[in-house]
């Protein structure tokens, strides 16, 4: 029995070591040009979303329940380059002067309202759709990103 108890632990640790290696192999870029430049480079959409990653309560949990979410990182790893446009309020996470005028520059084009949490899809400097965050769950939004991706 204790064997048994050994090995089921063993096992769980290695399984969380490899979503937990899963969840830093996935890149969220913080500028538009070098998200842009991939998403031309792979032929993939930039999924863009604005957040509040330190003082907006459904963005965190957007960002705990489906970014942060296996399912939603094996199929944002094969049609998706990440973009988060970021305006933190805390000090200790205070961004460069040149990363605060950027994120203002993208929301005034893609985010005048300044919602948040805003997720957009774009494609070729153009939004395919904006998708719904509230109560989200995983595949729901993969579901909601595959059928705007299906109307292109």
């Amino acid at each position: 029995m204790k064997n048994l108890i050994v090995t089921l632990i063993l096992l769980a640790s290695v399984t969380w070591i490899k979503s937990n290696d899963f969840v830093s192999h996935i890149i969220w870029y913080s500028n538009y040009q070098e998200a842009f430049a991939i998403s031309q480079q792979e032929k993939k959409v930039i999924l863009m979303v604005f957040s509040g990653s330190d003082w907006c309560q459904p963005c965190i949990k957007l960002k705990k329940l489906v970014f942060e979410n296996e399912d939603f990182m094996h199929f944002a790893e094969d049609k998706l380059v990440l973009l988060e446009v970021d305006f933190p309020r805390k000090r200790k996470n205070k961004q460069e002067k040149e990363q605060i005028t950027h994120n203002e520059s993208l929301a005034e084009k893609y985010n005048p309202d300044g919602i948040f949490p805003k997720v957009l899809l774009l494609k070729d400097n153009k939004v395919l759709g904006e998708l719904k965050t509230k109560d989200q769950v995983p595949n729901s939004l993969i579901n909601d990103i595959q059928q705007i991706l299906s109307i292109q």
